[in-house]
């Protein structure tokens, strides 16, 4: 297992002095699907054959495509806190595995208290307003949800704590569609999603659980769906950043690629191949665009327009990308 699956249910251990001497850092994660898929015993020849669908942009197997998205939903309920993932592995049952959770989210706010010092309570009030954000269309955090009147400064320092301990990753607004993203990125406009979608489903998300297993992943106006994909970017390194052009174009992520800029649409329901923003952006770009990815609980395809289809659970192959399609 990689070192990024150990991941503990506290923060404490990230602020302990740095040694003196040397020292190699490593980010710590949850587990990511790919690892979920190892803990339930899902054979390397089946990754195999799921990646080479992927590289190859062919469907996968129906039957095999079945199982791995009932897998993937059981995934963004359990997570991969690797607490939680062991009470589900061993007891097979969700309501042990809401228990765990429970706890690794308590664990986090009695941290939280104990460790964020002044901003302790602002950040109390960012953490916990978290799913009730990323439940709204646009997903933006909006400060003025959580205190009318107030500043981006205030909470300046509250929104880098989080973002240092580890427990949100954040997403920038870019205004350009351009190689450098950093260049063009608007940090008073951005996205926060947990580091964790099973801490995400039972920190605020009463009964959603129930709907994912069923196969509504567009449950919460697919919050919990963007933030799998985040979560998976974040986990090989890959800096998140969304594109929002006047509410006429919002692209969900904006990535770059040896080729070139690629976008992605996260689409948890049936319209997923409704996706005029990419079709906008590709225009904007006068076809500049590496690769216009739509991800949904749908199996591999290539539109005529070329843009690429893969289902969800494929975002833990995104970086591994070897072909320029546009």
């Amino acid at each position: 297992m990689s070192s990024r699956a150990r991941c503990s249910g506290s923060i404490i251990k990230r602020f302990r002095p740095n040694p003196v001497g040397f020292e190699q850092r490593l980010g710590m994660y949850p587990l990511d699907f790919e690892e979920f898929l190892w803990a339930k015993g899902i054979s390397g020849e089946v990754l195999e054959k799921l990646r080479e669908s992927y590289d190859a942009i062919k469907p996968v197997d129906a039957f095999l495509h079945e199982r791995v998205m009932k897998a993937y939903q059981e995934y963004l309920i359990v997570g991969g806190m690797p607490a939680a993932v062991k009470a589900f592995i061993e007891n097979d049952d969700f309501v042990e595995t809401l228990k765990m959770q429970n706890s690794i989210l308590n664990s986090y706010r009695d941290d939280l208290s104990k460790y964020a010092g002044k901003e302790k309570i602002l950040v109390k009030k960012m953490f916990d307003a978290i799913p009730a954000q990323l439940n709204k269309k646009n997903k933006r955090f909006i400060l003025a949800d959580l205190e009318k009147g107030t500043t981006a400064k205030k909470y300046e320092n509250a929104f880098m704590w989080m973002t240092e301990a580890g427990i949100t990753y954040n997403c920038f607004n870019v205004t350009a569609l351009e190689s450098d993203l950093s260049f063009n990125e608007k940090r008073n406009l951005y996205k926060l999603y947990m580091l964790d979608t099973g801490l995400l489903c039972a920190q605020g998300m009463k009964g959603i659980q129930r709907e994912l297993l069923a196969g509504n992943i567009e449950v919460n106006e697919g919050g919990i769906t963007e933030n799998a994909v985040a979560a998976e970017l974040a986990k090989k390194s890959i800096p998140l950043y969304y594109y929002d052009k006047k509410s006429r174009m919002e692209l969900d992520f904006v990535f770059a690629e040896p080729n070139g800029l690629s976008v992605i649409a996260v689409k948890s329901g049936k319209e997923y191949k409704k996706h005029a923003f990419l079709n906008h952006a590709y225009e904007d770009t006068r076809g500049k665009l590496n690769r216009r990815i739509v991800l949904s609980k749908y199996n591999v395809e290539t539109g005529a327009d070329g843009v690429l289809y893969y289902p969800l659970y494929m975002a833990m192959f995104l970086q591994t990308a070897k072909v320029n399609i546009s």
